[in-house]
């Protein structure tokens, strides 16, 4: 009974520690905060409106001015929802001048806290912007995208052919390697959407899934081709073997996954790209092929590379044991919520598993020269970059 007593006075004394920890914790929270803008003293309505579909014309010689709703707040951060990447442009604040947009990313974050209540955004060419958040000082929600540059030199490299392949097949990949192990995972598509919503969908899929290094995008349309001939034939054989001969001297993968040869449901664009990156892995090596890459970046040889279902060398993924980074959810599951993220693409009959044909789960050891696989992971006998010294 004693003990008893004690444990409950104790109970007592802390719990107002514990639930002030509790509230401190929740006031890091940063708010967010309505904002007015006004282009020469017209005010604008719904720049905070959160939809891709928002269309707010920016235009170089009239400023737009953002100030918070709520008298006496200062803005600590914003987060710009571009229509389409734009050129530098110019943040004012507080009579400073900060130059944004230099990393050409789509969804841009700039902290500016202590800078002052009144911002002002200047372009140098006519611009677009989908919406705006603001921010109070505090810890920012989940959903707003920091961006890393690319990767200098990749752990693993990845290469889905359009938005939302990436999810499909590789989800498993980036929640596993980029979410919790917090490698360095380079997404690399194939594909481009000029001022479309996948180009918005794909950004929030891959932060869903925890790659934080910014995708790098081919300048290829999304034209779906029947078979892999009338995809060489469409795409170019020698176009695409340099862009991808590029990517590999570029990042320096130790670990390149790659489409199901069989084009997982026999898309001909996937067929292709496959077929193209299995002669890229013989030859990246060589400076006399592509030379304009080899001199750029010099040469290199992927120690690793795996084909999605490929049947030889097969490794299996575990998706659904539980991943710390994501607060208990397997990958399975993260890549699920991932997927959601590509609104337009839900009426399609696509969905993501470990179980179907197309799992997240089954790759290939298709080229080694670190020896084969004892066990599943990918990255076994490499060390990655960020540890090396």
């Amino acid at each position: 009974m004693k003990r008893l007593v004690i444990a409950l006075l104790w109970v007592v004394l802390l719990l107002p520690m514990l639930s002030g920890d509790v509230r401190a914790a929740e006031s890091e929270a940063a708010q967010e905060m309505k904002i007015t803008a006004s282009v020469n003293s017209l005010s604008w309505d719904g720049v905070s409106r959160r939809s891709y579909y928002s269309s707010i014309p920016l235009e170089p010689g009239s400023p737009v001015t953002l100030t918070p709703s709520e008298p006496g707040k200062q803005i600590a951060a914003l987060y710009i929802v571009w229509a389409q990447i734009p050129q530098t442009w110019t943040l004012g604040c507080n009579g400073q001048n900060i130059t944004c947009g230099q990393n050409g990313y789509l969804h841009e974050y700039v902290s500016v806290e202590g800078l002052g209540e009144e911002l002002t955004i200047t372009v140098q060419r006519p611009e677009t912007v989908c919406f705006i958040r603001a921010f109070g000082p505090g810890a920012l929600p989940a959903d707003v995208q920091i961006w890393e540059p690319s990767c200098e030199k990749a752990d693993i490299l990845v290469l889905p052919a359009h938005s939302d392949d990436e999810i499909l097949f590789f989800g498993g990949v980036l929640a596993e390697y980029a979410g919790q192990r917090n490698l360095n995972v380079q997404v690399a598509y194939f594909s481009k959407y000029d001022y479309g919503i996948r180009e918005h969908e794909k950004l929030d899929g891959i932060w869903t899934c925890g790659v934080r290094h910014y995708p790098v995008t081919g300048p290829f349309p999304d034209v779906f081709q029947e078979t892999p001939g009338q995809a060489a034939y469409y795409f170019g054989e020698e176009k695409t073997k340099a862009f991808y001969l590029e990517l590999v001297r570029r990042f320096q993968p130790q670990v390149c996954i790659i489409h199901d040869a069989a084009g997982e449901y026999g898309n001909g664009t996937h067929q292709f790209l496959a077929k193209t990156m299995q002669e890229v892995l013989e030859q990246s090596a060589d400076p006399d092929i592509c030379p304009e890459s080899a001199e750029k970046y010099g040469t290199w040889e992927v120690p690793k590379a795996y084909l999605h279902l490929w049947k030889e060398n097969p490794i299996h993924l575990d998706c659904r044991q539980s991943l710390s980074a994501f607060g208990g959810k397997t990958a399975l599951e993260v890549a699920t919520e991932a997927y959601k993220k590509h609104v337009t693409q839900q009426e399609l009959w696509f969905y993501v598993s470990d179980e179907s044909a197309y799992s997240i789960s089954d790759f290939g050891l298709y080229r080694t020269t670190v020896g084969p696989d004892t066990g599943n992971d990918i990255m076994e006998h490499l060390t990655p970059y960020g540890s090396i010294t």
